[in-house]
């Protein structure tokens, strides 16, 4: 039996998305590895729990591609002219697990065509379609890629789900400005911070081996072991998750997603997070 129909075959009771436990991915601006940050804690959380990951990044959605299935399509359910229903991208990440995926880049002629079409429709409209349209099934957690900045689609995006657990922030090691202006959005935004991350902090190879300066053989680490965001981490009494290398990624084994050994750390303290807070797993 393929993957999709052993999960959905698990008697689990089946809640709207918009009342799922939810986790937002926030990097206040572009560029951040926001993405690919939340597309890795996807593979690692869906060994776990059944996760569904949402694109709301409309301007620059970057979930296809992360994902290995840029190109795809979500699939229109004919079941009447005016049904607006359609099924989620499936990403297999193992031999039963699966990630469904929604963004604004998967939206084909079917699925994306009435949400883009709307008198009056904005970007908003477009993200409401993404969490209402898709025929998700059962479902525990969903990561939410949120769009850069404070505009009305990232408010959107956080009012559009009731079973928050929080936010992971995403951050360059060189702009503490932009960290301490995603840091108050969120605070006022009354969200949890799960925690902070730095992007492309340290250095790795795809094989896992990093760089060491030839004089001293010690670990390359351009910005030293206490960075100027973990300092600011520290201060705001928010935990920092950990640094993630300039080389990391997905990679495809045998036809599965699987991610890449070398930026994994704070990936696993991310999940670690959202775990203390996940409700029990019922078998």
């Amino acid at each position: 039996m393929p993957a999709k129909d052993i999960l959905d075959t698990v008697a689990r009771p089946v809640l709207p998305l918009k009342d799922t436990p939810c986790v937002f991915i926030d990097g206040g601006k572009g560029g951040v590895f926001k993405t690919g940050y939340g597309v890795n804690l996807a593979v690692l959380m869906a060994k776990t729990y059944r996760v569904v990951f949402l694109g709301f990044d409309v301007d620059d959605d970057n979930a296809p591609a992360a994902f290995g299935i840029d190109g795809e399509t979500m699939e229109q359910i004919r079941g009447g002219p005016n049904d607006r229903r359609f099924k989620p991208c499936i990403v297999h990440v193992g031999k039963k697990e699966i990630i469904r995926v929604a963004s604004p880049g998967l939206m084909g002629k079917g699925a994306g065509k009435h949400a883009r079409t709307m008198d009056g429709a904005g970007n908003a409209d477009l993200l409401r379609a993404l969490v209402e349209g898709p025929v998700w099934g059962a479902n525990e957690l969903v990561i939410v890629d949120l769009p850069a900045g404070s505009s009305d689609e990232w408010t959107a995006a956080l009012e559009t789900f009731s079973n928050a657990l929080g936010v992971i922030i995403m951050c360059q090691p060189s702009n503490e400005e932009a960290f301490d202006r995603t840091l108050e959005k969120v605070k006022l935004s009354f969200q949890h911070v799960l925690g902070v991350v730095e992007s492309f902090a340290t250095c790795a190879f795809p094989d896992g081996a990093v760089p060491v300066h030839p004089g001293t053989g010690e670990e390359f680490n351009p910005w030293g072991v206490n960075s100027p965001v973990s300092r600011r981490c520290e201060e705001e009494r928010v935990r920092y998750l950990g640094p993630l290398p300039v080389l990391h990624g997905l990679e495809r084994v045998n036809g599965r997603l699987t991610y890449s050994e070398p930026g994994m750390v704070p990936v696993r303290a991310g999940a670690e997070e959202i775990m203390k807070l996940m409700p029990e797993v019922s078998e």
